[in-house]
């Protein structure tokens, strides 16, 4: 907050402006259908990392706030479409494979706002920290580029 002189409300506000990318997520399934799931997983993530990169760059509100509900969007496109490529791919234990997937963001969800903090403690640039998270997201891209077109295996 000190880098862009906010206060708790405002910062809230930016907060709630990112349901309007979870919103534009609802049509996550069908943009899918027309360019296809792992296509839809990497134009997010990689969406999502950029934006990050763009929010550290500038100290506009109105620019940070624009990014972040790009970058919320990012992330709620990929979510719904990697459940969808785990349909895709799997023949046998979709169950098993989703929970593995549903145990993946729980671990995410309670490490990233501890992650978030030290960054913000520890960093001292504001926009090191977004290149950090961007960093993170950028791995997340290269690991989907080795998701499969189609089922490797049928049980």
């Amino acid at each position: 907050s000190d880098p862009i002189n906010a206060d708790l409300t405002t910062i809230s506000s930016v907060k709630l402006f990112g349901l309007i990318g979870m919103l534009l997520a609802l049509s996550a399934g069908r943009i899918s259908d027309f360019i296809g799931v792992k296509r839809i997983i990497l134009i997010s993530l990689i969406t999502a990392g950029i934006s990050l990169i763009l929010m550290g760059v500038t100290h506009n509100l109105i620019i940070i706030t624009l990014f972040s509900v790009i970058f919320i969007a990012g992330i709620s496109f990929v979510i719904p479409s990697v459940i969808s490529q785990i349909g895709l791919l799997t023949t046998k234990d979709k169950g098993f494979f989703l929970s593995i997937n549903t145990f993946m963001l729980f671990i995410g969800t309670a490490i990233a706002p501890g992650l978030s903090m030290q960054l913000l403690n520890n960093m001292q640039s504001f926009k090191m920290m977004f290149i950090v998270l961007s960093i993170v997201n950028f791995i997340g891209f290269i690991i989907a580029l080795g998701i499969p077109k189609k089922s490797v295996v049928d049980q």
